[in-house]
């Protein structure tokens, strides 16, 4: 299961989760409270899964970009190829980053 099902899994968890609260709710079984507890977790949740999409696409870009240009470097240059393999490293550091931000972001989520 790739990266992209997972965060679509979490999309529609999250709408399941508003809509059955809603009922709820409406059935009087949750306080109002609890709802704004809820919808508030639900709104960090929200964001991180925007935060790690954001981490992900900026890690894919510049290791990409500089994959390209590390290929036509090294086509020219012999001696190009370890430098701009530590530019992807670093590269890839902005997706571990962005995976710790999530992280750091969601532990505070709470749900009634």
């Amino acid at each position: 299961m790739g990266a992209e099902e997972i965060q679509t899994y979490k999309h529609a968890m999250t709408f399941l989760r508003i809509c059955t609260l809603l009922a709820m709710e409406s059935f009087g079984l949750v306080s109002q409270l609890d709802c704004r507890i809820f919808f508030a977790g639900t709104i960090i949740i929200v964001f991180t899964i925007l935060d790690l999409m954001n981490g992900s696409l900026l890690c894919r870009v510049c290791v990409g970009v500089t994959g390209s240009g590390c290929a036509l470097a090294h086509a020219q240059q012999e001696s190009m190829f370890v430098k701009m393999l530590i530019v992807e490293i670093f590269g890839s550091a902005l997706g571990l980053f962005g995976v710790i931000v999530g992280i750091i972001m969601s532990t505070d989520t709470a749900f009634p």
